[in-house]
């Protein structure tokens, strides 16, 4: 079960045209539980030469996106 939400505003630029605007905002989402890898997580077996030991990790996955640029309309 995944939910996210998003927040942002556009503020007009006469400037530039007509019809452009900043377009400024954030997302939120929570995806739950996930399991991932990073660096040092994958080694060699020090017990079998052909073998690979993998570690991963576990963690809530929630993160903050934001963004900014410019949104013209045609």
């Amino acid at each position: 079960l995944a939910y996210s939400g998003a927040a942002g505003v556009y503020i007009p630029l006469p400037i530039i045209a007509q019809s452009a605007s900043l377009d400024i905002g954030a997302r939120y989402n929570a995806i739950g539980r996930t399991r991932y890898l990073t660096k040092g997580d994958i080694m060699n077996d020090p017990n079998d030469p052909n073998g690979i030991l993998v570690t991963p990790r576990e963690s809530d996955a929630r993160f903050v996106t934001y963004h900014l640029g410019i949104a013209v309309r045609f």
